[in-house]
């Protein structure tokens, strides 16, 4: 069975962004951050999932945090987080800006 959960993303500067996720009882938390990273084009490593109020681990599966049982449209926030590395393994430019000394 597919369903379906809202995601936020929320950027910098206040931006907030709204797309609809489909997915299985086996979806993964990381597959739902690569396809919000390609929609809006952020690295899936930058983007931290909440769901009431907590931190979604990567590896666990939405059915595990029970988005699947939610009363209505389950909304999950997504949030891209400056701290985090990009797939190169550098850290952001945002993060950069801030400690230069940190970068080199």
């Amino acid at each position: 069975m597919v369903y379906k959960v809202q995601v936020i993303l929320r950027l910098q500067r206040g931006t907030q962004h709204s797309m609809s996720v489909p997915y299985t009882l086996k979806s993964t938390v990381a597959s739902v951050k690569t396809k919000v990273g390609a929609r809006y084009k952020v690295a899936p490593s930058q983007l931290k999932l909440l769901w009431k109020g907590t931190r979604m681990g990567d590896n666990r599966t939405l059915a595990s945090y029970g988005v699947h049982k939610a009363k209505g449209s389950p909304t999950i926030y997504a949030i891209r987080d400056p701290n985090a590395k990009n797939s190169s393994g550098k850290s952001s430019k945002l993060q950069r800006l801030r400690n230069p000394a940190s970068s080199r």
